[in-house]
């Protein structure tokens, strides 16, 4: 089970009532990588990732936060196995497809999620598990890399946030302009209260306000 979401915190409990409620999963790697360059900066700016730790929390899961980053492959591969589902959070995309690159634990986690491991992703974490990153971020955090791909769990690109206010400047002043190319793959718009549940690569969007 894939579950890709802009803001876990705003439709967890819509995801457990429907889909994982009957799955008697009781814990949660809280793979927080892509937040490290995010936060840390100033008192309360991780008020978002809080936010989405406690909405696990709240659905009755032991949510533990850890990071793939200056970690070997086997001890990603050991910690993974221990928890019944991956979460993977929001942040810098860039930089946390730089570390699940280095780290080897790209093709890992790409292989234990195709085996059966469930994923949960918000924003970086749900483009990540995309078909790319969209080109609007390739160069914005000043990381290159030589493969942009990502987990490649369905054919779409993950564009979250869409319709908040403090993303409006960002997508109308420079990210649709350059998103604008026939050659992308389609592109999956989503508010803060959609989720997309995939399934062997079809996706199904669900809208958490109706």
């Amino acid at each position: 089970m894939i579950i890709l979401t802009s803001s876990v915190a705003t439709v967890a409990d819509h995801i457990y009532q429907n889909y994982l409620s009957n799955k008697g999963y009781k814990t949660v790697l809280f793979i927080d990588t892509a937040a490290e360059p995010e936060v840390g900066k100033e008192e309360g700016d991780d008020w978002w990732l809080q936010n989405d730790l406690k909405g696990l929390q709240n659905q009755g899961y032991q949510v533990d936060r850890w990071s793939i980053t200056d970690k070997t492959k086997e001890e990603i591969e050991a910690r993974i196995d221990e928890y019944d589902i991956i979460y993977m959070c929001g942040g810098n995309t860039i930089y946390l497809l730089q570390q699940l690159q280095q780290t080897g634990s790209f093709d890992l986690i790409k292989s234990k999620v195709l085996a059966g491991k469930p994923y949960i992703g918000t924003s970086a974490g749900s483009i990540a598990a995309c078909t790319k990153i969209p080109a609007y971020l390739e160069d914005a955090e000043g990381i290159e890399l030589d493969d942009y791909t990502g987990l490649e769990f369905c054919d779409l690109i993950f564009v979250p946030h869409w319709g908040q206010d403090g993303f409006k400047d960002a997508y109308l002043n420079g990210r649709i302009q350059t998103a604008y190319d026939e050659n992308e793959p389609p592109f999956l718009l989503m508010s803060d209260y959609h989720y997309a549940l995939v399934e062997d690569g079809a996706v199904t969007v669900i809208n958490t306000k109706k």
